[in-house]
């Protein structure tokens, strides 16, 4: 098994792909000789590994799955994943026989398929924030009746034949030729979104909601709030709010080597070194304090209850609120007291001190 997985990692290598390793059964990048869980296959979304990484990695009997790492350090490769299938797959087949003159891919599940492409220009779906920067925006997925397509251009890595599922399957080609049938090349994905966005629910909200987050970082934290918003940042940071929501579980949190802790058992939650700055690997969302009270709060931020979250925040903390508020908080603020006939448990605890204090990580 191990041969030929080395085999097909060195092809796609040869193929100009970044080639890395996955857990076996699995889609979770695993370098040798790293922590596991670290994210640290991400340099290989900038460097290829070189044919002595790979021998390393496939080539010494240890039998592991193989990724692809997707964006321009493959030649702009792209995936479209179908995911949870009844009829979505032999539709775009039919529509969009040219994607299929290369080699596409059944999945470990047998519930889905991958369409690998290489193009000459990326698709556009915006940007996403994290605590490290601003970045492309990797995957935009649309919904239909018969399946899920998600199109899976940037920062971003999926698993290739003969890579083994956690079911016992193996990813598949299906065309003819197998391995040996080149990657189809496209100019651009213009023609299948198009068709996507004409045919099924565009994912106009999330669009919507990215656009609003974008705006809300830019004026949020810049707005005169009579005071609000400086007293709530100084009681409350990120860290703190870890604990305040509970969220350190048993399994703790892990010191990356990049300065950040990540706790562990949250979807890939990150906090930044300054205690401000957080991102979510998993649900690709980040921000500061009050983005982080929003998403515990709603499971999502929404830039036009900027002010309501301060003011939820300062009761929290047991603030001084008639030096901060003004009268159209007082509306909220007792319209939220009698919602929850006072109880500020949760995410409205009465006294700060009763907050666990900060833990020390090492």
């Amino acid at each position: 098994m191990s041969v030929g997985f080395f085999t097909a990692a060195m092809d796609l290598y040869d193929r100009g792909l970044s080639v890395i390793p996955i857990m076996l059964g699995g889609k979770r990048p695993e370098i040798p000789g790293q922590p596991p869980g670290e994210q640290t296959w991400e340099r290989y979304m900038e460097v290829r590994a070189t044919p002595g990484e790979i021998e390393q990695w496939f080539g010494n009997g240890t039998e592991r799955n193989i990724g692809v790492v997707h964006g321009p350090v493959s030649g702009n490769y792209v995936v479209i994943d179908v995911d949870k299938d009844s009829g979505i797959f032999s539709k775009i087949r039919e529509e969009h026989g040219y994607m299929f003159a290369g080699r596409y891919v059944i999945s470990g599940s047998r519930h889905g398929y991958h369409i690998p492409l290489q193009l000459g220009t990326l698709p556009d779906f915006g940007i996403s924030h994290t605590a490290e920067g601003d970045f492309p925006r990797g995957n935009m997925t649309w919904k239909t009746d018969n399946g899920s397509v998600n199109i899976r251009a940037q920062r971003c890595q999926s698993v290739v034949p003969p890579s083994k599922h956690a079911s016992g399957y193996e990813y598949a080609y299906m065309n003819p030729n197998g391995a040996d049938a080149d990657i189809t090349w496209l100019p651009d994905l213009d023609q299948f979104i198009y068709w996507l966005n004409t045919n099924f629910e565009p994912p106009k909200a999330e669009i919507k909601r990215l656009e609003k987050k974008r705006q809300s970082r830019e004026t949020g934290y810049t707005r005169d709030n009579g005071g609000l918003l400086k007293a709530v940042l100084e009681v409350w940071d990120t860290w703190r709010l870890v604990q305040y929501f509970d969220l350190i579980t048993e399994e703790g949190i892990k010191k990356q080597r990049t300065g950040e802790n990540k706790v562990l058992g949250n979807g890939g939650l990150f906090i930044k070194p300054d205690r401000l700055k957080w991102w979510c690997f998993e649900q690709d969302i980040g921000g500061g304090p009050v983005e982080f009270w929003a998403w515990q709060r709603d499971g999502h931020y929404n830039h036009e209850n900027f002010r309501r979250y301060l003011v939820e925040m300062a009761w929290a903390a047991g603030l001084p609120l008639e030096q901060l508020l003004v009268r159209s908080d007082y509306q909220y603020l007792n319209g939220l007291i009698t919602e929850t006939d006072g109880d500020r448990s949760r995410w409205t605890r009465q006294y700060l001190s009763l907050m666990p204090q900060p833990v020390t990580v090492t």
